[in-house]
């Protein structure tokens, strides 16, 4: 016969436990019950003892519980199990439908025909949330300090980049400052001895003293015209072009001199590459760069492939690049010069744009920081990828135009009135040098020719003789008076005053400091005679044609 309740003093003790705990017989009867279970389950004892506790918690017989709680019944050792019950074993105030979560240990004990199972029951629902939530604090904090590591690794990404785009900055600034003072140095090197060539018969044997100089001044202003463009501040007469008509124009230049070993492969697009630019400074881009990659398989054959295309880009792509402050979305023209040598690793991807660094045996110049340079110029973008043993790729980013190229215009000025030299020229410029070599090549060229040696002094002789001067030449850096504002001067004493600027910086610099105001010309140094000579006649023609529109077109 079934056995039913136990009242025995031995289990007195177990009705205080802060635990549930209940006895079954073998046939799931209910033995015992405890007062905390009367409290969890809602169940009083008098209700439950005697009866199939499967018929209130059907779970119990399911078979991962059922297999175990059978070893129990043969005396096997203790198992331990956990279920997630509903609210029918839930106190009362707790909201319809939460899961309560138990623990189980049970035990086998011994009875008169067998062994029952003694049932520990712990309800963890509140320690395994506690657990939960410590859990889910612990991995937010360990997101949060990944979020912390991220942010401190973009932040010391930005300001690397912030410190190499100031120290290349700074290098720009000094760069442009000895450009322009070295402009001032070679217009008085290279007209005077341009002025000597010019009065020495051709069987002189000084000619060749005189050609040696003007040569190597020429080519210091080549440097100079680097250091300029490095800065950003190189000259740039900008023009819609087609950027695929360039490449092979540059290919053709860079023929002889590069290595055999060389090959360059043309594999740009049918369709135009329109950009507004300076074809000459990205000649020069182009140069720079095939050379660079030339450089790179010297050693052994290899190929340069050049390729193109236009491409929408936006903020994330260009945050990849060099020079993406403050770029526009939106579509750019690229050009990608890809060699196959053989790469280069991480660290020297980071130092190719400093100025005068090589991987060679020695220096190059300026180079790729050139290229820096002229990019920054037009508003673009360069982007570096290379692997040790994979190559190189340089893709330059320009912003792109959907107007037609420039055709080529002739170069020579229609003059209608013939220019005896007669006219008087106020040359002002702060660099004895320079004006000791204007007033030379002009007076020789029949112009009368008053210096002043800075913007104040200039005003006050053209108050005295605005009259007679046709055309003030003016340097644009000067100390106390700068040209800007000797030119707002002048034009109060004579509004029509002829104006031509100097300066060792580019004409687009110059003009972005001129607030809207139009000189007549631009003469960039250094600058030799013929030079000075072509920009004074030729803006004193147009302005003599302008007073005398009838001959305009006489001329044959």
């Amino acid at each position: 016969m079934e056995q039913t309740a136990i009242r025995s003093p031995r289990y007195d003790l177990l009705d205080q436990v802060p635990l549930g705990v209940c006895v079954l017989s073998p046939a799931f009867t209910v033995r015992f019950w405890n007062t905390c279970l009367e409290s969890w389950t809602g169940i009083p004892r008098r209700e439950i003892l005697g009866t199939d506790i499967s018929q209130r918690f059907a779970h119990l017989r399911e078979p991962r519980y059922l297999q175990r709680l059978q070893m129990i019944f043969d005396g096997g050792p203790p198992t331990v199990f956990s279920s997630q019950l509903h609210r029918h074993l839930i106190p009362a105030p707790l909201p319809d439908g939460e899961l309560r979560i138990q623990h189980t240990v049970v035990t086998a004990i011994e009875a008169r025909d067998g062994y029952d199972a003694l049932l520990s029951i712990q309800d963890v629902t509140d320690l395994t949330r506690r657990l939960e939530d410590h859990r889910a604090l612990h991995h937010q904090a360990i997101e949060e300090a990944r979020q912390r590591q991220r942010a401190q690794e973009e932040r010391r990404r930005l300001e690397t980049k912030i410190q190499h785009a100031q120290k290349l900055e700074s290098l720009g600034v000094l760069a442009g400052g000895i450009a322009h003072d070295f402009n001032n140095l070679l217009v008085g090197i290279l007209g005077n001895a341009d002025l000597a060539l010019a009065k020495e018969p051709s069987f002189s044997p000084r000619r060749k003293y005189l050609e040696s100089i003007v040569a190597a001044s020429q080519r210091a202003a080549d440097l100079s015209n680097q250091m300029l463009a490095f800065s950003g501040k190189g000259k740039f007469v900008t023009q819609v072009l087609d950027l695929g008509e360039l490449v092979p124009e540059v290919i053709h230049l860079l023929g002889v001199s590069l290595p055999k070993q060389a090959r360059i492969r043309d594999e740009l697009p049918p369709f135009p590459l329109g950009i507004e630019a300076d074809p000459t400074q990205i000649r020069q881009l182009l140069m720079n760069l095939i050379s660079n990659a030339a450089d790179a398989v010297a050693e052994e054959d290899g190929v340069i492939t050049l390729s193109g295309g236009r491409i929408e880009c936006d903020e994330e792509y260009l945050s990849g690049s060099y020079l993406m402050e403050d770029l526009a979305v939106g579509t750019y023209v690229y050009i990608d010069v890809t060699d196959d040598g053989p790469g280069m690793s991480r660290e020297t991807v980071e130092k190719i744009f400093d100025p005068f660094f090589t991987t060679k045996f020695a220096g190059r110049g300026l180079g790729l920081a050139a290229v820096l340079g002229i990019v920054r110029g037009h508003r673009g973008c360069v982007k570096v990828s290379s692997e040790p043993g994979r190559g190189t790729t340089f893709r330059v980013l320009l912003p792109a135009t959907e107007q037609p190229a420039a055709v080529a215009a002739d170069a020579g000025l229609e003059v209608g009135i013939e220019l005896a030299g007669t006219e008087t020229v106020l040359v002002i410029d702060d660099e004895e040098p320079v004006r000791t070599v204007a007033q030379r090549i002009l007076e020789d060229a029949g112009f009368t020719v008053i210096t002043a040696e800075d913007g104040d002094q200039g005003v006050e002789i053209f108050e005295r003789e605005a009259d007679r001067v046709a055309l003030v030449l003016l340097d644009m850096t000067m100390p106390r008076l700068s040209g800007d504002k000797t030119l707002r001067e002048l034009r109060g004493v004579r509004q029509d005053v002829t104006v031509v600027l100097s300066s060792g910086y580019s004409e687009q610099v110059v003009k972005e400091q001129f607030e809207g105001q139009r000189p007549a010309g631009f003469l960039q140094k250094p600058y030799g005679p013929a030079d000075l000579l072509q920009k004074v006649k030729g803006v004193l023609g147009q302005e003599a044609t302008r007073s005398h529109p009838k001959t305009t077109g006489a001329a044959t």
